[in-house]
C-alpha cells in the first residue's frame, strides 16, 4: 500500500522545526528595522524599493565594517581612515591601496624606533626622529610620511624612501598622498564606536543568513530519506 504523501512531513525532525521558528523571529525584527530606516530615509526624499533599500543599508554597513577591520591591521585610527575614505573616494583612488602601504608603514615605524639603522636613516632623512618615532602618534607620523614624500622635489628620490618604507604598494599610493597633502585630514564621517557598532550588526547579519542556510540543510536532510522511502513504496503508481 502507498505511503501518505502527508507522512512526508511528519518525519520532519524537532529541530528543523525550531530553526523555522528561530528563523521566522529573526525574520520579524529584521523586517521591523529595515521598516524603521525606509522611513528615515523617505524624510530626506529618498525613494528606494524594498531590494534597492536593502542593497542600500548593506553597504554603508560594510563601509563601517570595513573601517573597522582596517583599522585592526594598519594602526590607523577609525576616524582617520574615515577621513583618508573620503580623500580617496573624492580622487578615484584605492583605499586598499593605501592600507596596504599603512600596514608595511607601521613595521617600520616599529622597526625603526627599535634601532634597525637602515629605516632610521631613511626616517631621519625625512625629518622624523627615533625619538617621534617613539613617541609622537602613529597617525600623525604617517601623514606627515605621505605630505613629505608627495611634495619631495625629486620624485625619484622620494619614491625610493616611500617603497623603503612603506613597501612596493607605496608607489601606487603616491596619487592619493598628493591629493592628501593639497586638502589635508577631511573630517571624519565613522568613528570608532560607530565602526564597532556596524561590524556587530553585520555579523548579526551574517548569523541570520547562517541560520538560513542552516535551515535549508536540515530541510534537505530531513525530507531526502522520506522522499527516497515514499518513491521507493510509490515507484509502481508513479
Amino acid at each position: 500500500m502507498a505511503a501518505p504523501a502527508g507522512e512526508l512531513f511528519i518525519k520532519m525532525s524537532a529541530d528543523v522545526a525550531q530553526l523555522v521558528t528561530d528563523f521566522a523571529k529573526a525574520t520579524r525584527h529584521a523586517e521591523r528595522f529595515v521598516s524603521g530606516l525606509q522611513r528615515v530615509v523617505g524624510t530626506l526624499g529618498v525613494s528606494l524599493s524594498g531590494a534597492g533599500f536593502a542593497a542600500f543599508v548593506k553597504s554603508g554597513i560594510n563601509a563601517q565594517a570595513m573601517l573597522d577591520d582596517m583599522a585592526e591591521s594598519t594602526s590607523l585610527t577609525v576616524e582617520t581612515l574615515s577621513s583618508l575614505e573620503r580623500t580617496a573616494r573624492i580622487g578615484g583612488h584605492s583605499i586598499d591601496a593605501v592600507a596596504s602601504s599603512a600596514s608595511k608603514f607601521a613595521r617600520s615605524v616599529a622597526e625603526a624606533a627599535g634601532g634597525n639603522k637602515q629605516l632610521l636613516a631613511a626616517f631621519e632623512a625625512l625629518g622624523i626622529s627615533q625619538q617621534r618615532l617613539r613617541t609622537e602618534k602613529f597617525d600623525e607620523l604617517y601623514v606627515e610620511f605621505a605630505k613629505k614624500i608627495a611634495t619631495a622635489e625629486n620624485q625619484t628620490y622620494a619614491i625610493a624612501f616611500a617603497t623603503t618604507l612603506a613597501g612596493k604598494s607605496a608607489a601606487q599610493s603616491i596619487p592619493f598622498w598628493k591629493d592628501l597633502a593639497e586638502t589635508g585630514l577631511l573630517q571624519a564621517q565613522v568613528t570608532a564606536k560607530q565602526a564597532q557598532e556596524a561590524e556587530n550588526l553585520q555579523k548579526e547579519w551574517n548569523r541570520l543568513l547562517d541560520l538560513a542556510h542552516e535551515l535549508k540543510l536540515s530541510v534537505a536532510s530531513g525530507l531526502t530519506p522520506a522522499l527516497t522511502d515514499w518513491i521507493a513504496a510509490n515507484r509502481e503508481a508513479i
